[in-house]
C-alpha cells in the first residue's frame, strides 16, 4: 500500500524503497517495485534518504524536495505527498511533514507515537514521545497535534544533517524529544528533527482533516487494522 500509494504522487520524479535488508529488497523486487539497498549503520530514515540522494545525484539526477514516507504508514495517500513537499517548495523552511488531531480516547493506543507542538503559523516548535504538553506552563498560542510519519526535505539542506549541533539538555526540544518509547532504524529521527529547529532551521506542519491517517506502530495495531479490513469496516482507497 505505502509504496503504491506514493508512486501515484504527481509530484515524484522517483519512488523506492531505501532498505538495509535484503530481504525486503527481495520483496519490494517481487511485486516490481524500485529498491536502494543503503549502509547498515544508519539509525533512522532520514540517513537513509542522505545516501539514497548522493547516490541518485552521482546518477545526474536533480531535484529539489526529497519525501520520506515511513513503512508504517499504509495511509497516507498520494496528496499527502504534494502537501509535504509544497511545505518545504513554497517556504524558507528545511522540513515540512503533516500532524492531525488526536482524540482523548486515542492517547493510550498512541503510546508509541511523537506529537509535536505548533505555534500559530504552523511552525513546529518541538516533537515528543511524552504526552504533550509534559508541564503546566503551556503558553495559548501552542498547539499539540500526533505527527505522522512523513517528511519533506530541502535537498540541499540533506548533508547538512549530520553536521547539527547537539540539542542541550535544558532546552524545550531536547528535554521533550525522546521521553517515551525507542526509536527504530526505519523512525523519522524526531531528535535529530529537534536539533533542526534548535539550530534556528524552519520546520512546517500542516495539520490533516482526516482521521484515519493512522500509522501502524505495534502488533496489535496491525491486527486491528487488518480485521477490519477484512471485516470492511475499514475501507483503504488510494487516489487513482
Amino acid at each position: 500500500y505505502v509504496y503504491q500509494n506514493a508512486c501515484k504522487s504527481r509530484c515524484l520524479d522517483y519512488c523506492c524503497v531505501a532498505t538495509d535488508d535484503p530481504r525486503v529488497a527481495k520483496a519490494v523486487k517481487a511485486f516490481g517495485g524500485e529498491v536502494e539497498l543503503t549502509d547498515a549503520r544508519w539509525k533512522h530514515s532520514t540517513e537513509r534518504c542522505w545516501e539514497v540522494c548522493q547516490r541518485l545525484k552521482r546518477r545526474g539526477a536533480e531535484f529539489d524536495v526529497v519525501v520520506n514516507v515511513q513503512c508504517d504508514e499504509p495511509f497516507i495517500q498520494p496528496h499527502h505527498i504534494e502537501i509535504v513537499a509544497d511545505l518545504v517548495a513554497g517556504s524558507d523552511a528545511v522540513m515540512g511533514t503533516l500532524a492531525r488531531h488526536e482524540h482523548r480516547e486515542e492517547e493510550e493506543e498512541n503510546a508509541h507515537s511523537v506529537r509535536c507542538a505548533l505555534d500559530a503559523d504552523g511552525n513546529a516548535l518541538y516533537f515528543s514521545r511524552a504526552s504533550v504538553p509534559p508541564d503546566q506552563d503551556q503558553i495559548a498560542a501552542v498547539s499539540y497535534k500526533l505527527a505522522s510519519g512523513i517528511c519533506g526535505y530541502r535537498s540541499d539542506f540533506l548533508p547538512n544533517i549530520r553536521k547539527l549541533p547537539r540539542a542541550s539538555s535544558g532546552s524545550k526540544a531536547g528535554s521533550h524529544s525522546q521521553q517515551r518509547g525507542a526509536a527504530s532504524s526505519t523512525d523519522v529521527d524526531w531528535l535529530m528533527v529537534n536539533r533542526m529547529i534548535g539550530a534556528g532551521h524552519q520546520v512546517k506542519v500542516d495539520v490533516m482533516d482526516e482521521v484515519d491517517v493512522r500509522g501502524v506502530k505495534t502488533r496489535e495495531q496491525l491486527e486491528r487494522i487488518n480485521r477490519a479490513l477484512k471485516e470492511g469496516s475499514l475501507v483503504m482507497t488510494p487516489e487513482v
